[in-house]
């Protein structure tokens, strides 16, 4: 029922267990497992092997003799996937025990939403910050321009409406998520659980953290492409990403030090 998509390019944090682990250890047990092994040079495919060896008929491998990136990783691990519903994780990032059984209730109960995300803890170093997300269509529309509605690793999606709208954009290397979900929600509606059912791994070795400018700059990109330019009030959404985008992660830390 649902294919949980995996692209893992070395296991940076030491994390990929944890990761694995939370999938394995889901209350809803009708899951696969689709992991990407995008040419990791580490132990991260034997890690991967062992946990197989344990699911074996619920986990499907693929291995890329050379690195291609997430976006491409992901695409192949779609095409594969046999599951009605597609949940993503990134190596690193943890789901709660109950995340996929809540998430699949809503959206037996709820058959005009196409994705589906919940509230979650962002966790680094001595650091614990709950995220809370818009939880409706109405309120997910509205701002939608000015970040990402959605969590990544905490989404539940149609894979009718995922390959209905075309996929992941191969072209588009960081937040690929939130152009799919422009494009999600012009064939169906969306939605956050309010509960906590995710927890995120930002660290240094994070690409949330070491491609931030990069994710900023495809984010510039992504308003632009699907914004109202005819409204100028629109154009204030491109002032946080660009903030981002020009300020040096040094003064960044020292600012978020001084208000931490």
């Amino acid at each position: 029922m649902i294919s949980v998509l995996l692209a893992v390019h070395n296991n940076f944090d030491g994390m990929l267990l944890k990761t694995l682990e939370s999938v394995g250890s889901q209350s809803y047990k009708d899951w696969e497992l689709v992991v990407v092994n995008d040419a990791s040079f580490d132990d991260s495919a034997d890690i991967i092997r062992t946990f197989k060896n344990r699911f074996f008929e619920k986990v499907i491998i693929i291995e890329n003799e050379k690195n291609v990136g997430l976006t491409k990783s992901l695409i192949l691990a779609a095409q594969v996937a046999r599951g009605s519903y597609f949940a993503r994780i990134d190596s690193g990032d943890v789901f709660l025990p109950k995340k996929l059984q809540k998430q699949l209730e809503y959206m037996n109960n709820h058959h005009d939403v196409g994705v589906v995300g919940c509230n979650y803890v962002n966790l680094g170093v001595g650091e614990r910050k709950e995220i809370v997300v818009p939880e409706t269509d109405d309120r997910i529309r509205a701002t939608i321009l000015k970040r990402n509605p959605f969590a990544h690793s905490c989404v539940l999606m149609s894979a009718n409406m995922y390959k209905k709208v075309g996929g992941y954009d191969e072209k588009i290397l960081y937040g690929q998520d939130y152009d799919l979900w422009f494009r999600i929600l012009r064939v169906a509606k969306g939605a956050n659980l309010q509960e906590f059912l995710c927890e995120r791994n930002i660290n240094t070795e994070s690409i949330s953290y070491r491609k931030q400018k990069e994710q900023m700059a495809q984010c510039v990109k992504t308003i632009w492409k699907y914004m109202n330019k005819w409204n100028i009030l629109n154009y204030r959404f491109f002032f946080e990403p660009l903030l981002v985008i020009l300020i040096p992660q040094s003064l960044k830390e020292i600012v978020r030090k001084s208000l931490g």
